[in-house]
């Protein structure tokens, strides 16, 4: 893994229903409600909050971007400044995509120089990892000297 740690407050199991009822409703207390606990976890030093780019689409059909939304109200709540530092060199989806496809797809572009920062990765669940593992490589090669992931959710395998 490109990543140097990721913490998650819960299996995706427990609170799928509230994900989902974020995500698509845009029901924004399950959100408030569920990055408290995740919030606790953080435990490490940040210079940076950042997030997982969302597809074009998916905001278009959401009305919002959750990533960036769930980030922001961490990145209040620790105190450390947001920026979006990735964008996806294309847009695509990645809902459906099994593992080996998902590890092909993630393209992400950042042209910031990050040298020797510390960043904060965002993303509400994680279930294979190919997204982090390639923000988070992406991040590394643009100077960053640790990446750290953070997620609502996690599904294990």
């Amino acid at each position: 893994m490109e990543f140097d740690s990721h913490v998650w407050a819960y299996e995706y199991c427990d609170i799928k229903c509230q994900l989902i009822a974020a995500k698509y409703n845009q029901e924004f207390h399950n959100y408030r409600m569920l990055y408290k606990i995740l919030v606790d976890k953080l435990v490490e030093q940040y210079d940076i909050v950042t997030c997982v780019p969302t597809s074009k689409k998916h905001i278009k059909q959401r009305g919002f971007d959750h990533s960036a939304y769930l980030a922001k109200i961490i990145s209040k709540r620790i105190r450390v400044p947001y920026r979006e530092l990735l964008e996806q060199a294309y847009d695509f989806v990645q809902t459906n995509n099994n593992v080996t496809k998902r590890n092909e797809n993630p393209m992400y572009i950042c042209n910031v120089n990050l040298k020797n920062k510390r960043i904060l990765l965002v993303d509400d669940i994680a279930t294979t990892c190919s997204s982090l593992n390639h923000c988070s490589y992406i991040l590394k090669r643009r100077g960053a000297s640790r990446v750290s992931c953070a997620t609502l959710a996690y599904q294990r395998k």
